[in-house]
């Protein structure tokens, strides 16, 4: 008879090629991050980097680079592109809605049309991110290595009107970042563990909304206050260990479904990029379902090996070092009110003189009166 623990197991892997099927998973920035090797076709909403109005750079392709006229094109004003960030046409004081001849340097360019006026420009490709999620595409899984990246997929794929998640929200800059983008109209939700920089962050940011809890671990209340949500970014650590980034972005998209999930972490990108074949002009990831169903699995059995060696018997004599690994290798874990509980003194020795983090409660199963190292909860 097959145990609760090959049962799981097989939902695990059964849910990971569920996840691999349904969702498509990428690599930001892709290998080729110039711009040279990008293909934009008619159709893909894009945001453009621009000088000024930052929060106003969405925009459409209406003409492929390679497929540019090279005699006509609508003529605009060139006071308004430079103040956009973009080349005008040549207009030889021609009067504006007038055809002119295209400006030789433009025929490398991608034609755009801007959603806050309608004008259109031509622009470089290395100015264009692309926003990956379109209306009727599938779930949107990508995958950053570096804050400023974190940031820059925060500005460029939030809408006006989403709602926003950000877990491990931090001292709320990304939330500010993604207030901007969303607008009046829409909802920024900023997640984290602890109570000092929840507290900090809405200080910081009184406009954005935060809440103090584990998400990962409390799915039930992260299901009731984001169902719905357009955009979830997730941070819990960019050097965190990769089966537990795995398992949180497994448990988020289950839960919630996210259209476009942005996570950043370093093991996970590396991983990514070494054993899932990205494109390199697009960073979609050609071995996706293999790659994700096989890190799944070995996610969640490590989690069961870790499970299993924490219910060793220490009261046979055995020793209470049950927890081979570093103790920062271990989750983070505050009390019930936000401070932290010290990993050292749970998992091997603290030495600091005045150690500012917990020292009563278990940082395994959360009750006081116990380390860690000693604990016998399943």
């Amino acid at each position: 008879m097959a145990t609760a623990q090959q049962h799981l197991a097989g939902d695990s892997e059964s849910l990971a090629r569920q996840q691999a099927k349904d969702c498509c998973f990428r690599v930001f920035p892709a290998p080729h991050a110039d711009g040279r090797g990008r293909v934009f076709v008619p159709g893909d909403p894009v945001f453009v980097k621009l000088k000024t109005n930052q929060h106003e750079g969405r925009a459409t392709v209406i003409e492929r680079d390679n497929e540019q006229p090279q005699a006509l094109v609508d003529s605009a004003d060139p006071a308004t592109s430079a103040e956009a960030g973009v080349d005008p046409p040549v207009t030889d004081n021609a009067a504006p809605g007038t055809v002119t001849k295209l400006r030789p340097d433009f025929k490398d360019r991608v034609r755009v049309r801007f959603e806050c006026d309608g004008s259109t420009f031509h622009v470089r490709p290395a100015r264009l991110t692309r926003m990956f999620h379109a209306k009727g595409s599938c779930p949107q899984i990508v995958i950053t290595d570096s804050t400023d990246m974190f940031r820059k997929l925060a500005r460029t794929q939030a809408r006006r009107g989403d709602f926003a998640v950000d877990i491990g929200c931090s001292y709320g800059l990304s939330c500010e970042v993604l207030r901007k983008q969303v607008g009046p109209s829409g909802r920024v939700l900023g997640i984290d563990v602890s109570k000092q920089l929840v507290a900090k962050a809405a200080a910081s940011y009184p406009d954005v909304e935060f809440a103090m809890f584990d998400a990962i671990e409390d799915q039930l209340r992260l299901q009731q206050m984001c169902a719905g949500c357009d955009l979830v970014l997730m941070d819990i650590g960019g050097n965190r260990e990769l089966d537990v980034v795995v398992r949180a972005m497994s448990a988020v998209i289950r839960t919630l479904a996210p259209p476009t999930l942005v996570v950043k972490s370093i093991n996970l990108k590396r991983h990514a990029d070494a054993g899932a074949s990205p494109d390199p002009d697009e960073g979609t990831l050609r071995a996706q379902h293999a790659w994700w169903t096989d890190l799944t699995r070995c996610a969640f059995h490590t989690a069961v090996r870790t499970r299993k060696h924490t219910n060793t018997d220490t009261a046979a004599g055995k020793s209470g070092r049950r927890f081979p690994m570093h103790p920062l290798k271990h989750p983070p874990r505050t009390t019930a009110e936000g401070v932290f509980i010290c990993r050292y003194h749970n998992y091997d020795e603290c030495k600091r003189q005045a150690c500012e983090y917990d020292h009563e409660h278990c940082n395994y199963c959360g009750k006081r009166g116990h380390q860690a190292r000693w604990c016998v909860e399943e």
